[in-house]
Order: C-alpha cells, then structure tokens, then sequence
C-alpha cells in the first residue's frame, strides 16, 4: 500500500489510503469513525466513463494462499455499499495490479474488466 499511495502522489491523483488491521483493535478510532472491512484504497477522481463516482481497491497478498486473498464478509458488505452508490469496486492482488486499475478508472487507458461481484 505503501509503494501505491507513493506512485498515485506522484500522479497527483486524489486517491486516500485507508489505515487498516491495528487500527480496529483501538477502541478510541472505532470511537472515532473506524469501519471495519472498509476497502485499502480509495480514488476520488473524476473517471474516465463520466459515471462512476469513485473507486474503491482492496489490496489482497498475491503470494498469500488462496483463502487469505478472498474478502472478508465485512469487505464484501463494504464493496456492496459501494457498488450500490455507484462507485467501481475491484480486488488487487499486485501493486502493478492496483496501478493498472488506477489508471484504467481514470484515463480509461485499458480494459478494466468488470468489477469484483460480491
């Protein structure tokens, strides 16, 4: 995520990365606002197809067994709020993967293919 947030300021894309794992165990950020399962990586520019309202990324461990690549139930509820206001939801299991979905929703460079289904 890290790597990502870094290339995305460089584009000078409005995109948020979201703090995760800890952050959850800290009663005072749940206080606060905290959502478990909410998505790793948030994109608010204006994209490419002129109807989406933004995207949101999953980050997922590409070397990681199967199962811990697959979302969470409350991932998946979060993607579903998402998709039902209109925002593009995708699962990345690379940084090349997360950047070529960046670029895709905002430049419209490529195929995104369709996004994650939950």
């Amino acid at each position: 995520q890290i790597q990502l947030m870094k290339w995305c300021d460089e584009k000078r894309y409005r995109v948020y990365g979201v703090p995760s794992g800890h952050i959850y165990r800290d009663g005072a950020a749940l206080a606060k606002g905290a959502k478990k399962g909410m998505p790793d990586v948030l994109c608010f520019d204006e994209p490419a197809d002129g109807k989406s309202r933004g995207l949101a990324i999953e980050l997922k461990d590409g070397n990681a067994p199967p199962a811990q690549q697959e979302l969470s139930c409350d991932q998946a509820k979060w993607f579903a709020q998402l998709r039902s206001c209109g925002w593009k939801c995708f699962k990345a299991t690379s940084f090349t993967e997360a950047k070529q979905i960046i670029t895709d929703f905002i430049h419209g460079t490529g195929d995104m293919g369709s996004p994650l289904c939950v």
